[in-house]
């Protein structure tokens, strides 16, 4: 007679963890709600012009944007003794990243996972690497809103533009060590190896080939994808007023930038699917000031989640028909 939970079985746990991620997401969502209905009028009365072309450019700095991400997350299986294959690893990860929109976002582990089962890449190998490399994207991100928030306060001579949102600047830095502790070698070998307790040594990777050079290359990797991302987000402003100068817009740089990392790690780290209302409420309180007006800072916000959401369907959708073209004669086909 077994007495183990089944693996969908409710249980305290999982009630208490997903009561407060409800408690959060409804929170979040009623602040935004309320912002939302308080910022109507100046949406409906503002004649915004979307322009696809602007928007086209927003969504390919994206991607481009990712890409460091996954070299990163390449050159951690190499170092584990796992040469993966360019093309099935961009699909594994550029479809992993829709998993994020499940609740809880373990689907992201499950489908780079899975992808990565063809390529012989072990289930525990392939765990490891997905954190190691989210983490430390998350990490980078942290401390370049902290450095920005920092920047952009010492400027003004206040906590943030405004003295509003206090709160941004010490949510950064919690948020970088949250992500930061993990991903330091000695730290991440202590933790990594917890999968590997019950199994005989030679079935361990090399976990200490993760040491301090891997990481500092992952952080190089990770400001590149932070700075895109954050062109990204000035493409897409430029998207709705294109009238804007590009003086003003080098102006709201840093601003965009600090908004975009935190509003994404904050996302990450709530563990609410896809950081949904929390990215948005980041992104708000930033820029609502810089922009002075929180509506154009609310469409930027939801513009950015379409657009990126939109980019990582159209990549994946493109990187499995290429993968479907390419497999050998007889082969079948991935499913």
């Amino acid at each position: 007679m077994t007495t183990g939970k089944a693996p969908g079985q409710l249980g305290p746990g999982n009630l208490l963890r997903w009561g407060v991620q409800g408690l959060v997401l409804g929170l979040v969502l009623w602040f935004l709600g309320m912002r939302l209905v308080r910022d109507w009028e100046q949406l409906r009365s503002t004649p915004w012009e979307f322009h696809p072309a602007w928007l086209l450019a927003c969504g390919v700095a994206y991607l481009l944007g990712l890409s460091p991400c996954a070299w990163f997350w390449r050159r951690v299986l190499l170092r584990l003794g796992y040469p993966v294959p360019w093309l099935p690893l961009l699909q594994a990860y550029y479809w992993g990243h829709l998993g994020k929109y499940v609740p809880g976002k373990a689907l992201v582990v499950v489908l780079r996972t899975a992808s990565l089962r063809r390529c012989g890449v072990p289930i525990r190998v392939a765990v490891v690497s997905v954190f190691y490399e989210t983490l430390t994207m998350m990490a980078v991100g942290a401390a370049v809103a902290v450095v920005l928030l920092g920047g952009i306060g010492f400027q003004h001579g206040r906590a943030d533009h405004g003295g509003e949102h206090a709160w941004l600047l010490p949510l950064a830095v919690g948020c970088g060590a949250l992500a930061l502790v993990p991903t330091m070698p000695a730290v991440f070998r202590r933790l990594a190896a917890v999968l590997w307790r019950r199994s005989p040594p030679e079935e361990m990777p090399p976990l200490e080939r993760l040491g301090w050079g891997t990481l500092l290359a992952g952080h190089a990797a990770m400001l590149v994808t932070w700075g895109l991302l954050a062109l990204s987000a000035v493409l897409g402003l430029r998207s709705i007023d294109s009238s804007l100068p590009w003086q003003r817009l080098l102006e709201l740089g840093p601003y965009l930038a600090a908004a975009v990392s935190l509003a994404v790690v904050a996302g990450f780290l709530s563990l609410v699917p896809g950081g949904l209302a929390v990215r948005e409420a980041v992104i708000v309180a930033l820029l609502a000031p810089a922009l002075g007006t929180s509506a154009a800072a609310l469409l930027l916000a939801v513009l950015l989640r379409v657009v990126w959401l939109v980019s990582e369907a159209a990549v994946s959708i493109m990187l499995k028909g290429v993968s479907w073209f390419c497999r050998p004669q007889g082969e079948p086909p991935q499913r």
